[in-house]
């Protein structure tokens, strides 16, 4: 056991806390690039527009 522990108690302790924040930061811009690609490709075909026109001949409000 004291084997498989060592090089844990050898290492900085910053290193843990550091490797979840760096984590953390990494699946955030990930999420947020993917939100900035998925606004920018629903404006492109503009899918607002389908929509009015969508509910314009489905009301939805009605149902």
């Amino acid at each position: 056991m004291r084997d498989f522990a060592e090089p844990f108690v050898n290492q900085s302790i910053f290193i843990y806390p550091l490797t979840i924040l760096g984590s953390a930061l990494a699946i955030y811009f990930v999420a947020f690039v993917v939100e900035f690609l998925r606004q920018k490709f629903f404006h492109v075909i503009k899918v607002d527009k389908l929509l009015n026109w969508l509910d314009d001949k489905i009301p939805f409000q009605d149902i």
